[in-house]
């Protein structure tokens, strides 16, 4: 009995010893917070970004060392730690930067920071009226865009209950999301796309006309392609462990993988806080071997972006060169897979920039399918495919998914024109003033047009570029506030450019298109005069036109006029047509969202 009594108190000593042992490590849980000390080599940035996130579990807490040693310390691959744990869907492991999911937003300690305020976009301004009679005010010029990320980020938002922010619409993805059944070139046409132009009234303005110019790419089929050489750069950073990032990642690309044949090239890199080779380039036929890699990827870790980056691209020379005995044409490409969240390494979106553009000097574009919510950085995403002559997509659902490894597969990988760039010349005999409705990113100024050395937009095979522009007609006043043209700073005022001299009075403008082939060379122009006669306007373009107006009332446009969401509705279900796909269904879903979550 006495030997039993004893056994008991040494239990009960033993279970004390361990729970006073415990709150010695955990320490006071209210205690200020000093400021961190920077790692040595940390940027001054990162340290004030510590301070301006209080956490609530101590000084030196855990959770606050994780924090600032992946904030305040851009280690080197050599120093990184091994990944964490295979992500399956469940929560993260705590070797990430998310901490658990608050309520409503990422939780570090007992601080949530709500998910929109986190999320990352480069505001936008509207174009405004230009009157076509001041100096410069004839043309406009940009470079052509085939980006549709916005459209189903917006979709991201909108079927989860929020409205959108304002910066994250972009006018021009939302249009260029849909298929408009344009007649794309057929063979011995000398060009690599068609375009065309056509007009309706404007259903925000009546007394104004809506112009579309329409650009559309030949089309490849999978037997007339040339080979592939694609790297798939994934980030495993512990911000990826959602199930909506990289397991959605993973399904993605097994998708692609499965549509590539033995000519064809695959590698797989991952970044987190080092870059590394899990897949070296293996033929496209190897689809077990692919799919097993894909299957092994886990997350954890901070995001060095640019170490995965140079890594990818030195993994696509090395592919390019194992197709080198290939009898044919071959097309290398880096697909990133990413929330756009780079804390480590180059982070700098500029510096990102400035090295992916040298990077694809060498002929390897960069595609980047952006992933998740929260802390998805849309700018940094969209920067970096636009300098790395790629394509830009989100992927919000499995749905999507499927949509760009199918039918928007060759054109994602395949380029038919480099640098494409439009300029358009209005008449000021016909046309009082104009508007470019987006592609607020994508202006150029007049005189690049004809510079070769101007960066442009890149055509994929296949692909469709829709631009509207909202005309006043002469005779009609130009709305107040608009901007005289900034292209021709030194022009007298009045001037009239010698190309509209004697112009006719049917005509409403002239079309311009310049472009380079995929291997680069010398710029190719394509000119077509656009008749002011108004004809029967189709029903593609009336439902383009809801699109543009669900986008400007969604960035609160000072330019939407009397224009309500009822009024794009009614207009998108006109307009419907035929619609195989249910997209253009789903989209009269989003408009009654948008417009009840307006009320």
């Amino acid at each position: 009995m006495f030997q039993r009594f004893l056994l008991l108190a040494a239990a009960i000593a033993l279970v004390a010893m361990v729970f006073v042992a415990g709150c010695s490590q955990r320490g006071p849980e209210r205690s200020a917070s000093p400021t961190p000390t920077p790692a040595p080599g940390s940027q001054a940035r990162d340290a004030k970004d510590l301070t301006a996130e209080p956490l609530v579990n101590g000084p030196e807490g855990p959770a606050k060392k994780k924090w600032a040693n992946l904030h305040a310390s851009a280690y080197a691959a050599s120093e990184a730690k091994p990944l964490a744990g295979k992500v399956t869907g469940g929560p993260v492991e705590p070797e990430s930067r998310d901490l658990g999911a608050g309520s409503g937003g990422e939780k570090l300690g007992d601080v949530v920071r709500h998910r929109e305020e986190r999320e990352g976009y480069d505001g936008v301004t509207d174009h405004p009226f230009t009157r076509a009679s001041d100096p410069g005010g004839d043309a406009s010029t940009f470079g052509l865009d085939v980006d549709t990320a916005s459209y189903s980020n917006i979709r991201r938002f909108l079927t989860g209950g929020q409205r959108p922010p304002k910066a994250a619409v972009r006018i021009e993805e939302l249009v260029n999301a849909f298929s408009y059944g344009y007649t794309p070139p057929i063979a011995p046409e000398p060009h690599p796309f068609r375009f065309a132009a056509a007009r309706a009234p404007c259903p925000w303005q009546p007394a104004h006309r809506l112009l579309r110019v329409a650009v559309q790419g030949r089309t490849v089929g999978p037997e007339a392609r040339p080979a592939m050489n694609l790297v798939f750069l994934v980030d495993v950073s512990g911000s990826m462990g959602e199930p909506n990032k990289l397991p959605l990642v993973i399904q993605t690309l097994k998708l692609i993988a499965d549509r590539m044949e033995a000519r064809d090239r695959i590698a797989i890199v991952t970044y987190a806080g080092a870059d590394r080779v899990v897949l070296k380039a293996t033929a496209g036929s190897e689809r077990r071997t692919i799919s097993r890699a894909l299957d092994d990827l886990s997350s954890g870790g901070s995001t060095n972006g640019a170490g995965g980056i140079l890594r990818a691209y030195a993994e696509a020379v090395a592919g390019r060169e194992s197709l080198r005995g290939h009898d044919g044409p071959v097309q290398s490409r880096v697909i990133l897979c990413t929330d756009g969240d780079f804390n480590v390494g180059v982070s700098d979106p500029a510096q990102l920039k400035d090295l992916i553009a040298e990077q694809a000097k060498t002929g390897v574009f960069l595609n980047v399918f952006g992933y998740g919510t929260g802390n998805y950085q849309d700018r940094t995403a969209s920067a970096i495919a636009n300098r790395g002559n790629g394509v830009y997509s989100y992927v919000d659902s499995y749905h999507e998914a499927r949509r760009l490894a199918g039918s928007g597969l060759i054109g994602q990988l395949v380029t038919i024109a480099q640098d494409a760039k439009v300029q358009v010349f209005f008449n000021p005999t016909t046309v009082a003033g104009w508007r470019q409705i987006g592609y607020e990113k994508r202006r150029l100024n007049r005189e690049d047009f004809n510079d070769d050395t101007k960066d442009a937009g890149d055509l994929g095979a296949g692909h469709a570029c829709t631009v509207l522009y909202e005309i006043v007609p002469t005779g009609v006043a130009v709305p107040a506030g608009s901007d005289p043209n900034p292209f021709l700073p030194g022009a007298q005022p009045g001037a009239t450019p010698e190309h509209v001299r004697g112009a006719d009075a049917h005509l409403l403008c002239r079309l311009r298109l310049r472009y380079k082939q995929p291997n680069g060379g010398t710029s190719q122009l394509l000119e077509q005069d656009v008749s002011d006669q108004v004809g029967d306007p189709d029903g593609d373009l009336r439902f383009a036109s809801a699109v543009a107006g669900f986008g400007m009332l969604l960035r609160s446009s000072p330019y939407a006029g009397s224009l309500t969401w009822d009024q794009v509705e009614r207009l998108a279900r006109a307009n419907r047509g035929e619609d195989p796909s249910g997209q253009r269904s789903e989209f009269i879903k989003l408009v009654e969202m948008a417009s009840s979550l307006a009320r």
